[in-house]
């Protein structure tokens, strides 16, 4: 995953739980999640 494909889930996370006008999927929001947390757990560094 690149860092705008990053990005672009954790906008649409964002509008998926905050943005009224927007239906609830909570499928949607558990799957990009996920993928965020692959992310992450494939790109940590020792700091």
């Amino acid at each position: 995953m690149t860092e705008s494909d990053y990005a672009r889930k954790i906008e649409e996370v964002d509008a998926l739980v905050n943005d009224p006008a927007r239906r609830l999927d909570a499928d949607k929001v558990w799957a990009l999640l996920a993928e965020i947390a692959r992310y992450h757990a494939t790109n940590e560094t020792d700091s």
